[in-house]
Order: structure tokens, then C-alpha cells, then sequence
């Protein structure tokens, strides 16, 4: 065996060791003691995620002293205090807001799994980082097109224009991939289910709001489509808000 798998064995049975470890070495390795974690503090608390053993639990709600970790994970002000602050750069905002969603994307895998019964193993843990994204990707692509409008010569160049318009469309199909999980809501606990149908209620008309002119025809074909799938009345609420609202954009 070569000496650099060696170390890189070491340093994986580590952060295995670490991670398992009291409270001392707990906030150590996933730096509760910190304020706001910065891009570099997800990057590594995602490694130390990834090499928990399957027999143990992740930070979730239901291990006490990890509670705090998850909670830690999805809080919102750790974005806020960089994407709010109108006195940084744009550029370094938009930066910051990209590379979080890097960091975001990766959680999600690591809490998307499920159990023999196709339930999701961290179904509470899931629904609230859905809604963690929700916000995170509704001002990351607001800051990445007003970065780009700062730099163009011409913002209302065809080519400017139509990069606007492409990126509102990635961000309302990701919008669409969160109504998705509507074909899953089984796998939900019902206090999953309800944390679920919060983010749709919430974040759902601030993109309507934040991108009025945008085309919003995937994401009513989405919601009449997972209206047809579901067989929660509290999801069909949910939906029928969303589709009210897209009528009154459409109109």
C-alpha cells in the first residue's frame, strides 16, 4: 500500500473518530463555536458527514448532542449575514451564494436516503434543507444576474438578455424539482410533510414576486401534474395557492 492512501486512510478513521467523540471534541469538529459558518466551514462539515459510518447517525434532530449541528446546518443567517449585506461587493456575494449552493446540493444527497421501507431515513432533516435551498437559490440567481447586469456593457444586449431569462428558467425548473418531491410525500413523516407544504407557502410567492416578468409555464404544468399525483389535501392546498398566484402573474 502506498504511504499517501496510508495517510489518506488515517485522516478519514480521524474524522470518523472525531465526530463520534463527546461534546468538546463535537463542537471542535463541526465548529459550533463559531457564530456564522463561513463556505469553508460547510465544505468541512460536509467531509466529516460523509465518512460518518452508516451504523451511526448523522447530525439529525432526534441525537441530542447533534441537534444543534443540524441546526446549525440549516440556519439561514450563516447566508443572510453575506447575501443580505448590501455593503459587500456583488461579485463577492454572488461568489459566495455559488459556492454555498455547491456545499447545499451535496447535503441533500447526504440526507435524500431511505430505509427498507422506502422511508426517507431523515425525512425532518430533508424537508428543512429543501426549504434551506429555496432560499439560497432564490438569491443566488437574483445576485448572479444583477452581477452580470453590472458587468455588460449593454444589459439590454440580446445576449444579456437572454442569459437573464435562461438562468430565471434554471431557477424556476429547481423551483420545480422541490414540487417534485410531492411524488414522495409517503416517504415523509407527516411533520416532514407539513415542514414541506411550509416552504412551498412561503418561498413560492417571493419568486412569483421577485421574477414577475419570467415564464413560469413548467412550474404550472408541475403543480397541476404532483396536484394529480398527491393524496395529501394539505399538499393540494398548497398547490391550488400556487396555482392561483401563477394565474394572477399570467394575467
Amino acid at each position: 500500500m502506498k504511504a499517501k492512501n496510508i495517510v489518506h486512510i488515517l485522516t478519514c478513521a480521524s474524522i470518523v473518530f472525531l465526530a463520534s467523540c463527546g461534546s468538546d471534541e463535537l463542537t471542535e469538529v463541526y465548529r459550533m463555536d463559531k457564530k456564522y459558518w463561513s463556505v469553508k466551514d460547510y465544505a468541512s462539515i460536509v467531509h466529516v458527514i460523509k465518512f460518518i459510518p452508516s451504523s451511526e447517525k448523522k447530525p439529525c434532530y432526534s441525537v441530542a448532542d447533534k441537534a444543534a449541528v443540524f441546526r446549525k446546518i440549516v440556519d439561514k443567517n450563516n447566508i443572510s449575514v453575506v447575501i443580505e449585506d448590501e455593503e459587500l461587493g456583488l461579485n463577492h456575494r454572488s461568489e459566495f451564494a455559488s459556492a454555498m449552493f455547491g456545499e447545499y446540493r451535496q447535503l441533500i444527497d447526504l440526507y435524500s436516503g431511505l430505509d427498507r421501507e422506502d422511508k426517507l431515513v431523515y425525512p425532518m432533516e430533508l424537508a428543512d434543507l429543501l426549504t434551506f435551498g429555496l432560499y439560497l437559490q432564490l438569491h443566488y440567481f437574483d445576485l448572479g444576474n444583477r452581477a452580470i447586469v453590472q458587468r455588460s456593457d449593454d444589459p439590454k444586449s440580446k445576449d444579456v438578455t437572454e442569459t437573464l431569462r435562461s438562468n430565471e428558467l434554471i431557477l424556476i425548473n429547481n423551483y420545480c424539482v422541490y414540487l417534485g418531491y410531492v411524488k414522495r410525500e409517503k416517504s415523509f413523516t407527516e411533520e416532514a410533510l407539513d415542514s414541506y407544504i411550509s416552504g412551498i407557502n412561503e418561498y413560492f410567492p417571493l419568486i412569483l414576486e421577485q421574477f414577475p416578468d419570467a415564464n413560469f409555464t413548467v412550474m404550472r404544468i408541475k403543480a397541476e401534474d404532483m396536484l394529480k399525483k398527491t393524496e395529501s389535501e394539505k399538499v393540494k392546498t398548497a398547490l391550488n395557492k400556487v396555482l392561483v398566484l401563477l394565474d394572477k402573474v399570467r394575467s
